[in-house]
């Protein structure tokens, strides 16, 4: 009889309910933040190598060179650290129409447009293999590209 006393206590007693219910909830918390910083942290990643792209476009308005582009492309490195890829595009327009690589000058009375383009390709590796970024490579880093461009003439 008096163990059955001590079992009905038991259950009516609710003191111990804060920390149980602190210790199931706490797990699911944690994985919250973390992958939240996890993606926080991604997206400073990206909008780091997306400065780096327009820094370095900054650069080349500033300077004087508009036919050799690679100090664009040593800056836009630099900027984005270690492991990032750059990739320089310049074209002509002639009245708003793209033209081929060949073309050095539009024709008389055509509205002429010069542009160089920025590309660089990062990664982003994750804390967690499972994490709420997306599509992932092979490697298990998340593919993060920039791109920046600006009319020089």
């Amino acid at each position: 009889m008096r163990a059955m006393a001590t079992f009905i206590r038991i259950i009516r007693d609710r003191r111990g309910t804060s920390i149980i219910e602190m210790a199931l909830a706490l797990p699911i918390l944690m994985v919250l933040l973390v992958g939240l910083i996890d993606v926080a942290r991604c997206y400073s990643t990206q909008m780091s190598i997306q400065q780096a792209a327009a820094r370095a476009l900054e650069r080349l308005q500033v300077g004087n060179s508009r036919t050799d582009f690679a100090f664009v492309g040593t800056e836009a490195a630099a900027a984005a650290g270690a492991g990032a890829q750059v990739a320089i595009d310049k074209w002509l327009e002639c009245d708003q129409v793209r033209q081929p690589a060949t073309t050095l000058d539009c024709p008389t009375g055509q509205l002429r447009a010069r542009y160089v383009q920025v590309t660089i390709n990062s990664s982003y590796t994750p804390y967690f293999r499972f994490s709420p970024l997306g599509a992932r490579r092979a490697d298990g880093t998340v593919a993060l590209t920039a791109n920046s461009a600006v009319r020089y003439q």
